[in-house]
This record gives C-alpha cells, sequence and structure tokens, in this order.
C-alpha cells in the first residue's frame, strides 16, 4: 500500500515538475498554417482542445 502511494505521489510531483517548463515559441510558419483561412471550420472550432500549433512545434 506504502509503494502505491509512493508511486501515485511520484507520478503528480513529475506531472507538476513537467508542466513549470516553459513550452517552446511557436515559429511563425506554424502559426500562419494554423491560422489559415481555408483550414475546414470543424478543424479550426477543435483548435482549443487540439492545439495544434503547440503539437506542430518541436523543442529544440
Amino acid at each position: 500500500m506504502k509503494l502505491c502511494s509512493l508511486a501515485a505521489l511520484f507520478a503528480f510531483g513529475a506531472l507538476g515538475f513537467s508542466s513549470a517548463v516553459a513550452a517552446p515559441a511557436i515559429p511563425d510558419y506554424i502559426a500562419k498554417a494554423v491560422a489559415n483561412p481555408t483550414r475546414p471550420a470543424g478543424d479550426k472550432k477543435l483548435d482549443s482542445v487540439r492545439k495544434p500549433a503547440a503539437v506542430l512545434t518541436l523543442p529544440e
């Protein structure tokens, strides 16, 4: 039981640490592609959940 609790504590701690790391800047070409007016409306509607610019941006 203690091992399970310790593992859960470690997992949540790791998640908290990973969210403290700054996200990389989104390059212009990705921002322009995501903002393209010819993208389907259904895709644009889901952008707030899917975060396509962040997904397409690779950390350096």
